[in-house]
């Protein structure tokens, strides 16, 4: 018997990418997953592929309206829900001085509002359930902040303090907050972007893959661990670089060949954040 047979779990953004990943093994596992994502067709797609009970609804996280609707799909759909994942993002890279405001304003829409608006669709149904987990997919940037990672961090960093005051809150309830945090991931947000002068890492920096992190996932539902680094060799440099900002640069400089040659560079660079297909409303699609 699975860890997650008869238990129902919503992924948000996961028509692809991390998102899939992370259906793929909890669906493997035996849990009946809900999907969310603004792409209708690479939800169907999802959805068709997977082992276990799928159901699948295209819808806008930054749309108020419709986030609130996904609390009415998982009501008619499942009745309840075990635990939610957020792993909605996108990332532009820019030079604060170039970057427009708006692509601003909607990274902190899909990366952070959006988590907050499910979260506030979801908790009451949540609270119904037996596991009352939350994971929300953070990023190892908040530990070590990137040049031209402005909006991207920022997102992530409130992220980070949302989940940190929401645990408190919900921890008398019996509910479990976590965050995942990862590396650079191989996924079409990435792609094209890493070892640039906008995306300049160590290269000695592992490229994680999807199922990297969707198992990071599953260990922090199954142990409800406040946070899972991934990779995991790099915690204890994560977390000093957390306590520590002042040694974040100067780890850079030493790290990466041309540091200040590739800030620079970067300075007169601009790369808009990946816009998913776009579904206006909320619509079902599959189930």
């Amino acid at each position: 018997m699975g860890f997650y047979d008869g238990r129902c779990v919503a992924i948000v953004g996961a028509s692809r990418g991390i998102g899939q990943a992370i259906a793929t093994r909890l669906s493997g596992e035996g849990a009946e997953v809900i999907l969310f994502a603004r792409n209708r067709d690479g939800l169907l797609r999802v959805a068709e592929t997977l082992p276990g009970k799928a159901h699948a609804f295209a819808v806008d996280v930054t749309s108020a309206a419709a986030a609130s609707a996904m609390a009415e799909a998982v009501e008619q759909s499942l009745g309840r829900l075990d635990a939610l994942i957020y792993s909605a993002g996108v990332l532009p890279l820019a030079p604060v001085s170039a970057m427009l405001t708006e692509e601003f304003e909607r990274t902190m829409n899909v990366n952070f509002w959006g988590a907050v608006r499910t979260v506030q669709g979801l908790v009451p149904i949540l609270g119904r359930g037996g596991m009352k987990s939350i994971v929300l997919l953070s990023s190892l940037s908040t530990h070590f902040p990137l040049p031209f990672f402005a909006a991207y961090c920022s997102s992530k960093m409130a992220l980070r303090g949302f989940a940190a005051s929401l645990r408190q809150e919900l921890a008398p309830q019996g509910f479990h907050v976590g965050l995942v945090s990862p590396g650079p991931v191989d996924t079409a947000m990435v792609k094209g972007k890493l070892h640039t002068p906008l995306y300049r890492v160590p290269r000695w920096m592992p490229l994680l893959r999807p199922e990297d992190v969707s198992r990071a996932v599953d260990r922090v539902l199954r142990r409800r661990r406040a946070e899972a680094i991934v990779p995991g060799w790099l915690a204890p440099l994560a977390w000093l670089g957390l306590a520590r900002p002042s040694l974040v640069m100067g780890s850079y400089r030493f790290a990466v060949p041309g540091w200040e040659q590739a800030v620079r560079e970067g300075m007169n660079r601009v790369i808009p954040g990946e816009e998913s297909p776009e579904s206006r409303g909320f619509n079902q699609n599959h189930s």
